[in-house]
């Protein structure tokens, strides 16, 4: 417990614990959430809980991102692209909501089960 707590604090600085998402990527937030079917309030407790709104943090078991997706899982989905390329919020977004659309429409619209569900690969 404690040495995965000192893994996730050297992952992801202290000071990154108080960002908030700039005016620009809740734009982003927002636009992925309606595309995707997703409230945007669940798109922006993923980022906030996974990557702080960091977009370059890199987790444990190579999860990326500010919505932590890992690059098989977006593959899976049909993304192309490199693995450094879900460092961009646009392209992590695209997936990352993706993803957790399907654990949404898999909880039926319930919003806590989905993030369970996301945060578990469901």
């Amino acid at each position: 417990m404690l040495t995965a707590a000192i893994t996730a604090s050297l992952l992801i600085p202290a000071a990154a614990s108080a960002q908030a998402p700039t005016a620009g990527l809740n734009e982003l937030i927002a636009k992925h959430a309606r595309a995707n079917g997703v409230p945007e309030a669940l798109v922006h407790r993923i980022c906030r809980e996974e990557s702080r709104y960091q977009p370059r943090v890199v987790g444990g078991g190579g999860a990326m991102g500010l919505m932590q997706i890992k690059y098989t899982t977006a593959r899976g989905l049909g993304y192309r692209g490199s693995a450094a390329g879900l460092l961009d919020p646009d392209t992590n977004l695209t997936w990352g909501v993706r993803y957790l659309a399907g654990a949404y429409r898999m909880a039926q619209g319930d919003a806590k089960v989905a993030r369970v569900l996301y945060g578990t690969g469901y």
